[in-house]
């Protein structure tokens, strides 16, 4: 499998994993509110980055866009009534991280390289996170 399609060296999905555990009533104590607004915070932030400075197509950023939605603004809806707990939740966090990373590790990707090269793909408009890839395959095959 190509290592950019593969969900499980995206940040993001781990996250996402993560709200559909606490949504499934699991690990009730750990609460991804935090991890998913910060994380939403950084996607405003690409999509910006898509659009005011690179040259990326407008389907690419609608793509983007849904799949930052369905991953990230449905789950923050969802939780929209639960209060964030600074540091017990950025513990459960850095905890989420941290196994995140170990994940990486033992898969053999370099951190940073994965993702300078993720950060590079996504502001040039390049369709390699799995979701992304999903949708670009079934419009465009």
């Amino acid at each position: 499998m190509n290592k950019s399609h593969n969900f499980t060296y995206l940040f993001s999905y781990w996250i996402f994993l993560w709200f559909i555990i606490y949504y499934l009533g699991y690990f009730k104590e750990y609460n991804p509110k935090l991890a998913l607004t910060v994380g939403m915070a950084f996607e405003i932030f690409l999509i910006v980055l898509m659009l005011f400075f690179n040259n990326v197509s407008i389907i690419y950023v609608l793509f983007f866009l849904l799949v930052q939605g369905f991953i990230k603004l449905i789950p923050l809806y969802i939780l929209r009534n639960e209060s964030i707990n600074l540091i017990p939740d950025l513990k459960s966090t850095f905890v989420v991280f941290l196994i995140y990373s170990a994940w990486l590790y033992f898969n053999d990707i370099n951190v940073y390289e994965f993702n300078k090269k993720a950060f590079s793909n996504f502001a040039s408009g390049n369709t390699n996170a799995p979701f992304m890839h999903l949708l670009d395959y079934f419009i465009y095959k």
